[in-house]
């Protein structure tokens, strides 16, 4: 029996020692992770997709000291948005009211502006993830 107590602390100490190396390695929260690519603010953004499908018009949108500006096929556009970590709330968006053929794609976009929950930049491309149907705008930055 004394050789099964004196096998187990040895192993007990550095087993705990190891699981906790591993625990703290592992937990980090997503605002101190560092993102790759260009930064949210004060980068012109073109959306490219939303939830993988390929965008036919130009969007774009540009995050900078608490105001989002932007531009669709018909309309320019500004809003407020806040930033808490990688949440994010896009609210009071305005536009003007020029029409076009493509001016409900434009509605859905600002929608769906309107609608972010939290973002994410990965491999140069920002996320945006709204809380309409799970939907996913992918943006590029603008040349």
């Amino acid at each position: 029996m004394k050789t099964i107590t004196t096998l187990s602390k040895y192993f007990f100490l550095p087993s705990l020692l190891i699981a906790a190396f591993i625990f703290i390695s592992c937990s980090s929260s997503g605002s101190e992770r560092k993102m790759s690519g260009p930064p949210f603010e004060n980068t012109m953004w073109a959306l490219i997709s939303v939830t993988g499908d390929s965008v036919t018009a130009d969007f774009d949108v540009k995050f900078s000291t608490g105001q989002v500006t932007g531009t669709g096929p018909c309309n320019s556009f500004t809003g407020v948005y806040n930033l808490n970590g990688t949440v994010v709330s896009i609210s009071k968006i305005l536009s003007t009211d020029v029409g076009c053929a493509q001016i409900q794609m434009e509605g859905e976009y600002l929608r769906l502006l309107g609608a972010a929950q939290r973002y994410d930049i990965q491999n140069g491309y920002l996320k945006i993830f709204t809380s309409v149907d799970y939907k996913v705008m992918t943006f590029a930055p603008a040349n």
